[in-house]
């Protein structure tokens, strides 16, 4: 959010509030302070559809169905998909020698 609203990157670390900070009984509750410093900011906070409950603010990685970042997914995202090497299976197996193999 902070890039979208070009906030300086020397006061990134002065930020100290949650997503919760500004709803209230499930609707949103910007100060009229931050939207007249950051305009777009209420038409961007209208996209976002707001629970239905109280939940606590987590951080999510969106590169993954469960949001949870792994090291699985952080290499996947990083190099993409494995591919798929059928041709593999003919040089390595356990009938074959890994000596054999690594000179093919």
């Amino acid at each position: 959010m902070v890039s979208i609203c070009n906030i300086p990157e020397n006061v990134h670390n002065n930020l100290s509030a949650k997503v919760s900070n500004f709803i209230i009984d499930f609707k949103w509750r910007i100060p009229n302070s931050v939207e007249d410093a950051f305009p777009n900011l209420r038409q961007l906070a209208q996209q976002i559809t707001l629970a239905s409950d109280h939940t606590e603010d987590v951080l999510l990685w969106k590169h993954c169905n469960s949001g949870v970042l792994s090291l699985k997914e952080a290499f996947l995202f990083k190099n993409g998909p494995v591919q798929n090497l059928t041709w593999t299976k003919a040089i390595w197996g356990p009938a074959i020698p890994p000596s054999k193999s690594l000179l093919i």
